[in-house]
C-alpha cells in the first residue's frame, strides 16, 4: 500500500508541477514525468525502511520532511540518465 500511496503522490506532484510549467509554454516531458515517478519510489521505499508508515492521512508531512532525499534522488537519476545517453550513442 506504501508503494501505491508514493506512486500517488509522485503523480500528483508532477501534475501540479506540469501545470504550472504548461503556463509558461513548457511542453510535456514524459522523461522527467518518468524519473518523478522514481523519485516517489525511493521515497517511499525510503520511508519504509526507515519505519514510517505512509498512510493517506501523513502523506504532506512525508512529502515535507522527504525533500533532501527527493532533491537528491532527483539529482542522481538526471547522472544516471546522462550517462546512460552518452553510452548509447
Amino acid at each position: 500500500m506504501e508503494i501505491v500511496i508514493s506512486i500517488g503522490m509522485a503523480i500528483a506532484v508532477s501534475l501540479i508541477i506540469f501545470m504550472g510549467k504548461l503556463q509558461g509554454g513548457q511542453a510535456f516531458d514524459p522523461q522527467k514525468f518518468i524519473r518523478t515517478l522514481i523519485v516517489g519510489l525511493i521515497v517511499g521505499v525510503s520511508a519504509k525502511g526507515s519505519g514510517i508508515d505512509i498512510t493517506t492521512e501523513n502523506w504532506p508531512e512525508l512529502l515535507a520532511a522527504s525533500s533532501g532525499i527527493i532533491a537528491v534522488s532527483d539529482q542522481l537519476l538526471k547522472i544516471l540518465m546522462f550517462w546512460l545517453k552518452k553510452a548509447i550513442k
